[in-house]
């Protein structure tokens, strides 16, 4: 790990993971398919920083999913922004702002969220 900024992105250390967060507008989110689309070069930086998860804030909800199932399913496009990756809304988990975190199970079988305890 050689840099620890990656634009447009809060970071922060929670339960052992680097977590990114941006907060997007609704023109951010790309409609045809539904996804949240990123410029190769933020990816990248999140990959150069050892960042785990990808946090996005959008209203009331948060989306977020691990960068390796990023990486694993996005897509490349070029809608006149640059180079971007796109993944489709269905391979990240949502959750209601405000919400503490619960276990995220990995469409994949693992977990990368340590499980909290429920009582």
């Amino acid at each position: 790990m050689t840099t620890t900024i990656v634009p447009h992105h809060r970071l922060r250390r929670q339960g052992g993971f680097l977590i990114a967060t941006r907060y997007a507008k609704p023109n951010h989110l790309l409609q045809k398919p539904p996804a949240w689309s990123y410029n190769v070069e933020v990816i990248e930086a999140m990959k150069e920083a050892g960042v785990n998860i990808l946090e996005v804030v959008f209203g009331d909800k948060v989306f977020s999913c691990p960068l390796e199932r990023f990486w694993r399913h996005a897509r490349r496009h070029n809608r006149g922004w640059g180079d971007q990756l796109f993944l489709p809304l269905q391979y990240w988990d949502v959750r209601t702002a405000g919400e503490p975190e619960l276990p995220q199970e990995s469409r994949e079988g693992g977990s990368l969220i340590a499980q909290l305890a429920l009582f």
